[in-house]
């Protein structure tokens, strides 16, 4: 309610205002979970907590938050959900007052970073998920504590090579991305809600927040790469 004033309009994204927005901007022909603003879930990369870095995707497709603390790494997990701020101030885009402008170099780094494919220790050394190992051996909780298997089938391998059961279905790929087995996970959950109706799996996530490896350093050396793009803010 802070962020509302007389020149500004603020619209929380909950599930009607993602609908209605999809019908009114998008033609009939894109509106589906296939299109529009919203995967249902599956990118959240392309949240606004992953572009103003405040989250980083994970490859369970969980955005996590990691941060220092005098006891190691905390980690922070959780559903998300999206504001759009109409403002009529011109766009800031050096820095100042504490705005970040995801730039065009940013935005190139986190989709890098959210390629599990990519597996440059370059880029790697930068990831809070660990799936992909550094000096220790990658986490795999997330793709373990998974009972449909969708997690499994819907990442490549910690070298960064799909499995040839998952390369030969292309009809989940688009533009060379890999499509979340939503199908999979939505059986058992479809099955599991005939008898608890408010059911709903969170296995990665719970595993990922309690047990999930994580990098000191990576929380210092993120900070830093995110204070460096910023600085391109205006490409």
């Amino acid at each position: 309610m802070d962020l509302i004033t007389r020149h500004n309009v603020v619209v929380a994204m909950d599930n009607d205002t993602v609908r209605s927005v999809s019908a009114e901007a998008l033609p009939l022909t894109q509106q589906g979970t296939s299109h529009g603003p919203c995967k249902g879930g599956n990118f959240p990369q392309k949240s606004l907590a992953v572009l103003l870095g405040l989250g980083q995707f994970g490859v369970c497709r969980i955005v996590i938050r990691d941060e220092a603390a005098a006891t190691g790494v905390e980690r922070f997990v959780g559903p998300l959900r999206s504001i759009i701020i109409f403002d009529k101030s011109d766009l800031s885009t050096d820095g100042e007052a504490g705005v970040f402008y995801p730039g065009q170099a940013w935005r190139d780094f986190l989709l890098r970073l959210s390629d599990f494919t990519d597996t440059d220790p370059q880029i790697n050394r930068y990831r809070s998920c660990t799936y992909v190992p550094s000096d220790e051996q990658g986490c795999t909780e997330c793709v373990r504590s998974c009972p449909t298997g969708a997690q499994a089938m819907s990442v490549p391998t910690p070298e960064g090579r799909y499995s040839s059961q998952i390369a030969n279905q292309q009809h989940r790929f688009w533009e060379g991305k890999l499509q979340f087995d939503f199908g999979r996970c939505l059986d058992e959950r479809s099955q599991m809600a005939t008898m608890f109706p408010e059911w709903s799996c969170a296995r990665c996530l719970t595993s990922c927040a309690a047990q999930g490896k994580r990098r000191a350093s990576t929380v210092d050396d993120y900070q830093q790469k995110m204070r460096e793009l910023s600085l391109h803010g205006s490409d």
